[in-house]
């Protein structure tokens, strides 16, 4: 099993992509999609010159520890690799299977050739085991809420967690994990809101129609007025625009702390220079 790796850098806010869980990015997992260059390099911070970049990204990798209850991280080790070739040999796999940034499901024996190969000191447990290439969020010096949303709040460390998916879709196609929260929110230890904006002309298309979007926001029973000032930042911002404001904002809302956002917002602005070096707009972040 596999899925595509989107970078945070390449989603939205409102992006995200994952079998019944996001796919590391900042914050909100949702599906709008802006792909394009995930392995391509870009401003890092302290790291200089694209050639190092887009080494890094290409021989680093990481082993994720999927709790079952959860569906989040629960512990991941990163580790370095000589080639995609040595790594298909180690995991007696077609190299074919690397060509794109992919998360892959793993099996007990593939973990163990991993460990064994490259030294790796990594506690199985009864997880679900992940391997992912590096992402730009690792270059950050904190840990992005993404795939840890419902243990954080669980733990009490999340106010607010925000999900996405197409509308309308078919509960085989929505990557928001509804089936984990459900217990919690039953119990009454989540608050659960559904919000469905229609389609517009702007809207993406699937098979010749334009899709809106269903939004399904999470909050800890004191902390629900993020969800209306959430659902108002997001409307406030389709009419006059995204920036960089919105973005502390939004970060705000979902639990991150101010020198968070400051970090983050210094390494968006430095990967949309090196992407785009004439342009200076913010976009939101995932």
């Amino acid at each position: 099993m596999f899925r595509l790796l989107l970078d945070s850098t390449l989603l939205g806010r409102a992006a995200r992509l994952y079998r019944g869980r996001p796919v590391l990015c900042r914050h909100v997992n949702s599906v709008k999609l802006r792909l394009g260059d995930a392995f391509i390099g870009s401003a890092i911070p302290g790291v200089d010159g694209r050639s190092k970049m887009v080494e890094q990204k290409l021989n680093s990798f990481f082993l994720v520890a999927i709790d079952r209850n959860t569906h989040c991280v629960s512990h991941e080790v990163s580790f370095e690799i000589q080639s995609v070739s040595e790594l298909s040999r180690v995991l007696q796999w077609d190299a074919q299977a690397f060509r794109r940034p992919e998360i892959h499901e793993l099996d007990h024996s593939e973990v163990a050739r991993l460990k064994e190969h490259y030294s790796i000191d990594f506690d199985l447990k009864d997880m679900l085991i992940e391997l992912r290439p590096w992402n730009r969020t690792d270059a950050l010096p904190y840990k992005v809420h993404t795939n840890r949303e419902l243990a954080m709040m669980i733990a009490g460390s999340k106010p607010l967690a925000v999900f996405s998916d197409p509308h309308p879709s078919q509960p085989d196609e929505r990557f928001t994990p509804e089936q984990a929260f459900e217990p919690h929110v039953l119990a009454g230890h989540i608050v659960k809101r559904e919000h469905i904006v229609p389609a517009s002309e702007n809207s993406r298309s699937q098979r010749r129609h334009n899709l809106g979007t269903r939004f399904v926001l999470y909050a800890l029973p004191g902390e629900t007025w993020r969800i209306e000032a959430y659902l108002l930042m997001r409307k406030t911002a389709e009419q006059c625009g995204w920036s960089e404001g919105f973005e502390r904002m939004e970060g705000s809302l979902l639990g991150y702390e101010d020198w968070q956002n400051d970090v983050y917002i210094e390494h968006q602005r430095k990967v949309f220079q090196s992407a785009s070096p004439a342009s200076g707009a913010s976009e939101p972040q995932a």
